[in-house]
C-alpha cells in the first residue's frame, strides 16, 4: 500500500537537523529524536495546556476580582489569545520560509515564554488594570504559540530520516499527540493544587505560569540546532519568496482551500465543545450549592477526561494513517463525528439535563477529534514542499484558529438561545459539510499533488 509521501506525491526529503555528535548510529538514534520532538512540539504542547488553562484562570481571576474580570474583559482576554495566535501562525509561516527556521523558531519560542510569564504575573497595580494587562499579554503568547504550529510541522518534515527512531509521518502525528500530554499535564497539575486546598490566587498563577518552562527548555535546544539545508540559503530571502509561493501553491491552491475549510469546519465545532463542557461537567459530577474550590476541582477532572479520550483518539490515527490514506481517514473522522453530534442532539432533547449517555458521547466524540487533529495537521504539512511549508501550513493553521474563534464566541449565545441540543445539531451538519470538501478538494490516494 501506498505511503503517506506517495498518495500525497510527496517526494522524500531528507535534510539535517540536528548535529550527530555520536560515532555510533545505534547510540545516535534516540537521542536525536527525542531533541527533535521536544524542539517541534513544545509549542504544540503549550497550546492544549493553554487551552484548558485559560478557562480556569479567568474563572478565578472573575471569583477573586470580579469588578475588573466582567464578562466583556473575560471576552477580551480569550479573544485576544485567539487573535495572538492567528496572527503568530500567518506571520512567522511567512517568515520561516523567508529567513529560515532556527530564527523564527527562537522568536516564537522567546514570545511564548515572555506572554506566558508576564499574564501569570498581572495585577490590579498594572498601569492598564488587571484585565486589559492580562488581554494583552495573551496576545503576545498567542503569537509565540501561534507561530510555532508552522514551525513544528517544518521542523519535523525536514529532518535527517536516516538518524532518527521515527520516521516523519509518525514524527508529526506525535507532534499533535504533545497537544494532548499539555492538556493532561495541566489538568493534573490544577487538580492537586485545589484539592491540596492551595491558594486560589497562587494556583491560577502557577497553572499559567508553568506553561512556559517547554518553551525555556527548547530555546536551548534551537540556539544548537543547525539550519536544514533543504530550504538553501539561495531560495530564502524576500526576493525569492512571492515566486516560491507561486511555483508551489499556485496549482494546487483547491488542496490548500480544502485544508483550511477541514481545519476550520473541525476547529469551530472541537473549540466550541469547550464553551459547553462545563455543562455535561455538571450532568455528571456537579451538585448543588457546592463551593468554587469543588467547582475548579471538578472542572480539573473533567478535562483529564477529556485529555485522556482525545489522546486515545490520537493513538487510532497513529495506526490508521498506515493503512489509509489521509483523505479517507478525514472524511471517516467527519463522518463518525457528525454521527455522534446527531445521537448527542436526540440524547438530548429526550434529557432537558444533559444526561450520563450525553455525556459519554461528548467524551467519545473527543476521541475523534483526536483523529481529526492529527489529518488536518499532516495534509498541509506533507502536500507542498519546503520552499513554501511553512506559509502552507500557516494559513490552514489560522483558519483553523478562525473556526475555533468563531465556535467559541458563538455557542454560548447558541446554548442560551437553543439550548445545548441545537448545538449539537450544528456541530452534525458542519460534520457533513466537512466530509463534502474532504472528498472534493483533497487528492486521492495515490494521485499526486500538483507540481
Amino acid at each position: 500500500m501506498a505511503t503517506h509521501d506517495e498518495q500525497l506525491g510527496e517526494h522524500t526529503e531528507i535534510s539535517p537537523l540536528i548535529k550527530d555528535e555520536d560515532s555510533k548510529e545505534e547510540q545516535s538514534s534516540v537521542l536525536p529524536t527525542v531533541k527533535l520532538v521536544i524542539m517541534s512540539s513544545a509549542g504544540i504542547f503549550a497550546d492544549g495546556w493553554d487551552l484548558q488553562v485559560m478557562n480556569l484562570a479567568l474563572a478565578i481571576i472573575s471569583q477573586l476580582h470580579p469588578d475588573s474580570m466582567t464578562v466583556e474583559a473575560r471576552s477580551f482576554s480569550a479573544s485576544m489569545t485567539f487573535v495572538g495566535v492567528i496572527v503568530g501562525q500567518l506571520s512567522f509561516g511567512v517568515v520561516a520560509d523567508m529567513t529560515g527556521r532556527k530564527l523564527a523558531s527562537l522568536v516564537t519560542a522567546t514570545l511564548t515564554v515572555i506572554g506566558v510569564l508576564a499574564s501569570s504575573c498581572v495585577s490590579e497595580s498594572w498601569p492598564l488594570g488587571l484585565a486589559t494587562s492580562f488581554g494583552l499579554c495573551r496576545f503576545f503568547a498567542g503569537l509565540g504559540i501561534g507561530g510555532e504550529y508552522p514551525l513544528s510541522a517544518s521542523l519535523t518534515k525536514e529532518a535527517m530520516k536516516t538518524t532518527l527512531s521515527l520516521d516523519r509521518t509518525q514524527l508529526l502525528v506525535l507532534n499533535m499527540a504533545m497537544m494532548n500530554f499539555g492538556t493532561i499535564t495541566q489538568a493534573l497539575l490544577v487538580w492537586t493544587m485545589v484539592s491540596r486546598g492551595l491558594d486560589l490566587n497562587i494556583c491560577w498563577r502557577v497553572a499559567v505560569g508553568v506553561g512556559a518552562l517547554p518553551s525555556m527548555l527548547v530555546i536551548l535546544l534551537r540556539l544548537k540546532m543547525e539550519e536544514p539545508k533543504l530550504l538553501s540559503t539561495e531560495s530564502r530571502g524576500a526576493s525569492n519568496y512571492m515566486g516560491n509561493i507561486s511555483r508551489a501553491i499556485g496549482p494546487a491552491w483547491m488542496l490548500l482551500l480544502g485544508a483550511c475549510l477541514s481545519w476550520a469546519l473541525f476547529n469551530f465545532s472541537a473549540y466550541g465543545q469547550s464553551t459547553f463542557a462545563s455543562t455535561i461537567c455538571d450532568a455528571i459530577l456537579g451538585k448543588k450549592g457546592e463551593n468554587p474550590r469543588h467547582s475548579f476541582e471538578r472542572d480539573a477532572k473533567f478535562s483529564l477526561m477529556l485529555g485522556l479520550f482525545n489522546i486515545g483518539g490520537t493513538f487510532i490515527g497513529s495506526y490508521l494513517v498506515t493503512r489509509l490514506s489521509l483523505r479517507w481517514i478525514q472524511a471517516l473522522g467527519f463522518a463518525l463525528f457528525g454521527l455522534v453530534m446527531f445521537v448527542g442532539a436526540w440524547s438530548m432533547s429526550r434529557d432537558d439535563q444533559g444526561g450520563f449517555a450525553t455525556a459519554l458521547l461528548i467524551l467519545f466524540s473527543f476521541a475523534i477529534n483526536g483523529i481529526l487533529g492529527i489529518t488536518t495537521y499532516l495534509v498541509p504539512t506533507e502536500s507542498f514542499s519546503a520552499v513554501a511549508r511553512a506559509t502552507a501550513v500557516g494559513v490552514a493553521a489560522a483558519s483553523g484558529k478562525f473556526g475555533a474563534m468563531l465556535g467559541t464566541a458563538l455557542f454560548p449565545f447558541m446554548q442560551d438561545g437553543m439550548g445545548l441540543s441545537f448545538i449539537l445539531t450544528t456541530g452534525g451538519v458542519l460534520s457533513v459539510v466537512g466530509v463534502l470538501v474532504t472528498l472534493s478538494l483533497l487528492p486521492k490516494g495515490g494521485e499526486p499533488v500538483p507540481a
